[in-house]
């Protein structure tokens, strides 16, 4: 029975947002109770508490997603952006901008400045776009975690 919940999770992720973080306990559960029953597939698996939270993300963040597009395609525009304790750079379309940072700037932490960095470069190449759809790449993962929490 996990095993197909698993699999229809596993199938889903590509249209649930940030579903694909939200499975790994469950599965590590699954996992770990196959081992001890001997890959038995009647096996009854106990769900962590962890698993049990991830299960009901799904639940939640699903019903969010009903009804709504499958994918929205490609961009408008694609915009890979990085940031460095002295400036900040982007690249879209094989056309570069980049530019140091102010002094006031400097000091700033360094998943600040990946922010900075992410919005100079979507207004040094979106500035003339309007309703348009934006990928906007980065390396750092505090940085990307606070802009998807938020769009």
């Amino acid at each position: 029975c996990i095993a197909s919940v698993l699999g229809n999770l596993t199938w889903a992720t590509t249209a649930v947002p940030f579903a694909q973080a939200h499975f790994r306990e469950i599965q590590r559960c699954y996992i770990d109770s196959a081992k001890k029953a001997f890959y038995d597939l009647k096996f009854k698996c106990v769900l962590s508490k962890e698993a049990r939270a991830e299960i009901e993300w799904w639940k939640e963040n699903s019903r969010a997603v009903n009804g709504k597009e499958f994918a929205n395609g490609e961009p408008d525009l694609s915009i890979f952006s990085d940031a460095s304790l002295s400036g900040w750079g982007g690249v879209s379309e094989g056309v570069t901008a980049r530019g140091p940072w102010s002094k006031e700037d400097e000091g700033k932490h360094i998943n600040e400045l990946e922010l900075m960095a992410a919005f100079n470069s979507i207004q040094a190449f979106a500035r003339h776009l309007s309703h348009a759809a934006i990928c906007i790449f980065l390396d750092n993962k505090t940085a990307v975690c606070y802009i998807v929490t938020r769009v």
